[in-house]
């Protein structure tokens, strides 16, 4: 009986903390301190809200009063997107219907809410929209873009247009572009196919060709994707539930939200069409090199996560609760939730950092209540020589580092430790990282013509700087050290396991990269010309140059676009990504990537011990046929474009892992790590991160074929090429 009371007594505990968790919005715990951060003073050029989910509104509703009143205020500087579910539960009805009044009733309340606004306002569709899913969807969707943009009178503002998934961009500022997405035409049965006004839509992957497209065109802008169904949930269709739910009744109860939370109905992420629609966004989003921001409604709660793709971050937002609150949970790798009704919005300012804040009505919407505050994007301070030359107007007091050269190690702090460390930790290019070494000092005012300090990078481990050299082309300037941990929280920052990350860099080669130029030219394979230079605190590098001055660091071209020039590539006149060259072979059969090529650069890699080849690490050449054989004749001299691989970014070339803890981390968790040794250990874990692009590159080459490229490679890699290459090592 005592058992059985503890057991109730259990149980309640949880009901009433359940309760309490989802009563006060949730904010992980370093950023408890989020009102003291401040939006800047710089000017604000920009502001977006966000409200999804509107389509219980009635007039009059306190939401859309806040709505109402911050959109005035903020003028034509801003914009309204309303995402999604725009009327519960079947679209807008025919107009002999008898629910037909009451859904123009839900959907004017919205309407009137930005009637008079002057800024841009945007409806974009969710389920709810297309009648759930059910028979009709298109007519009803059809139904409400026609009454929208008549009631609004102000052109297109319903998209995408006739049912079309999109993308359709709207250029909101010079620097923002707004992309939205039909997401409801994934998980539709009658979506259709066609001609999209803009765009040939024949399968799902045309759309996503579509969107890489626009991502190229845009790429030097901020960019907010907008559509209804989010990718990342802590809500009702990730399967997510009150205790309520489970002990309702107990253990039985929790059937329901289990099947929600791992098998699905078709409007949940854990469904099979939904988890499709995930995994090919989440695919097209990792092709934004810069921060990417995802705006979405579906969940009727305001949620935030950040999420890192490489080198960047990527903010998915949940705006849900424009007329419903459910339940929301805390954790689950967000940032903020909330169950409670409100919206989001952003701010874009001059610096050029973006805020997003969440808004919750107090009353009857007359005045809001702020619950939470984020920067999304750093500020960017001015890398101009404009600045440079304002802030240090006497440019003869520069420091003239003509045939300078400072004697420096990277690192002596790997070399520390003796035999104990290398015991258990490994002693891997220890002694390499502390040895000192003549390096010449980086001369801003005539490196490359003169430099000029465009923006920084290397948001990772690597710290980066990308410059333009007056002989026209872009260099990036970075760091031969690592930096572990700079996108972990703030409270895993100062611990011991930061410490262990980053002694463990030393596993790597310092001087890798400066070796492979001749060794690459040796196995005719394409490279970049890194060369080692000292960075000084020089005033010219601009006001970011702390993480970089005083540090040996590799300066490289940048292979992009016009390269003739560059023989060592090829002397192509157009290098592109590989977003871009896969948009490319894909769209046209007769565009293909040089196969004998790639398994050259492949082979290659393995010779090196050079297992960290993603997407990322790769330029492509773009050739006319002809250019590689001017012996064809006729149609075949420029049917098609031929793309050949540049690498670059060579840190894992020449790893070395030793050591008890790192050797069974190797073995047991990370098989991609792989030695530079007399053998090629691990094959697979060498291969692995490039596998898909081997296995569809080399599709048309014999046994022969690369049998004859490997004997070519191995002729060309003599002794005598290996000692010249080791000679462009430092002393």
């Amino acid at each position: 009986m005592e058992r059985y009371l503890n057991l109730i007594g259990t149980l309640f505990l949880l009901f009433v903390l359940a309760a309490c968790s989802s009563s006060q919005p949730y904010i992980a715990s370093q950023y408890h301190d989020w009102q003291a951060q401040s939006p800047p003073s710089a000017e604000q050029i920009f502001r977006v809200f966000l409200i999804g989910d509107g389509g219980d509104a009635v007039p009059g509703d306190p939401v859309l009063n806040l709505l109402s009143t911050m959109a005035a205020a903020a003028g034509e500087g801003s914009a309204v997107i309303f995402l999604g579910d725009n009327i519960y539960c079947c679209g807008l009805p025919d107009s002999g219907a008898v629910d037909r009044a009451q859904a123009e009733t839900r959907l004017k309340a919205q309407l009137d809410a930005v009637k008079d606004f002057p800024g841009r306002i945007l409806f974009i569709p969710g389920n709810h929209d297309w009648n759930n899913g059910q028979p009709g969807g298109r007519q009803a969707l059809a139904r409400q873009e026609t009454f929208v943009e008549a009631y609004l009178d102000r052109g297109n503002t319903f998209v995408p247009d006739d049912g079309f998934p999109g993308p359709v961009a709207v250029e909101l500022t010079e620097r923002l572009t707004l992309i939205a997405l039909d997401t409801q035409w994934w998980l539709s049965d009658e979506r259709p196919f066609g001609d999209t006004g803009t765009y040939r839509l024949r399968e799902p992957t045309d759309l996503l060709f579509e969107a890489r497209d626009l991502f190229v065109e845009h790429r030097n802008k901020d960019l907010l994707v907008v559509g209804h169904h989010p990718l990342f949930s802590n809500g009702k269709h990730r399967g997510y539930f009150p205790l309520t739910k489970h002990l309702a009744p107990p253990l039985l109860g929790s059937i329901g939200p289990l099947y929600r939370r791992f098998v699905g109905k078709r409007q949940d992420l854990a469904n099979t069409y939904y988890s499709l629609f995930r995994r090919e966004m989440e695919s097209l989003f990792a092709t934004w090199e810069d921060n990417l921001i995802y705006a979405s409604g579906h969940d009727h709660s305001l949620q935030y996560f950040e999420k890192r793709i490489r080198r960047s971050s990527q903010h998915h937002l949940v705006s849900g609760s424009g007329s419903k609150v459910d339940y929301v949970a805390s954790g689950q790798g967000a940032t903020f939730t909330a169950a409670t009704r409100g919206f989001l919005s952003l701010q874009y300012y001059a610096d050029p950092s973006i805020w997003m804040e969440a808004w919750a009505p107090e009353g009857d919407g007359r005045r809001g209540r702020l619950l939470f505050r984020h920067r999304l994007k750093e500020p960017v301070p001015d890398l101009s020589q404009d600045q440079v030359a304002t802030e240090h107007p006497d440019t003869q007091a520069y420091p003239d580092y003509r045939d300078s050269t400072v004697v420096a190690a990277v690192n002596p702090d790997y070399g520390r430790g003796g035999s104990f460390r290398a015991f258990w930790l490994g002693r891997h290019h220890r002694d390499l990282w502390a040895t000192p070494v003549a390096a010449p000092v980086l001369d801003v005012a005539r490196d490359a013509g003169g430099l000029t300090p465009l923006k920084m990078g290397g948001r990772s481990q690597s710290i980066t700087m990308r410059l333009q050299g007056e002989d026209g082309k872009t260099y990036m300037l970075r760091s031969i050290d690592k930096v572990a941990g700079r996108i972990w929280p703030p409270d895993m920052q100062q611990t011991f396991a930061r410490d262990m990350v980053q002694d463990q860099f030393a596993m790597l080669h310092p001087y890798g990269a400066f070796l492979i130029p001749p060794l690459a030219d040796a196995a005719g394979v394409y490279h970049t010309n890194p060369r080692l230079v000292f960075v000084p605190d020089d005033p010219r590098l601009g006001p970011e140059r702390a993480d970089l001055a005083g540090a040996l660091a590799l300066l490289e071209e940048r292979p992009d676009e016009d390269m003739s020039d560059v023989a060592s590539m090829g002397r192509p006149s157009n290098v592109i990504g590989y977003a871009k060259m896969m948009q490319a072979v894909n769209d046209d059969n007769d565009h293909r990537v040089d196969a004998r090529a790639w398994a050259r650069a492949r082979l290659f890699d393995m010779l090196l011990a050079d297992w960290d080849r993603t997407p990322d690490n790769w330029r492509w050449a773009a050739f006319e046929p002809y250019e590689l054989n001017p012996s064809l004749e006729g149609k075949a001299r420029t049917q098609g474009k031929i793309y050949r691989p540049i690498p670059r970014d060579r840190d894992a070339a020449f790893t070395k892992i030793d050591g008890l803890f790192p050797t069974l981390y190797k073995r047991l968790v990370q098989r991609v790590w792989q030695d530079f040794r007399e053998t090629y250990g691990y094959l697979r874990g060498l291969n692995q991160k490039g596998l898909a692009d081997d296995r569809r590159f080399t599709a048309s080459l014999t046994h022969d074929d690369w049998v004859e490229i490997t004997d070519s490679i191995r002729a060309g890699l003599t002794d005598a090429a290996i000692e010249e290459a080791v000679r462009q090592w430092p002393e």
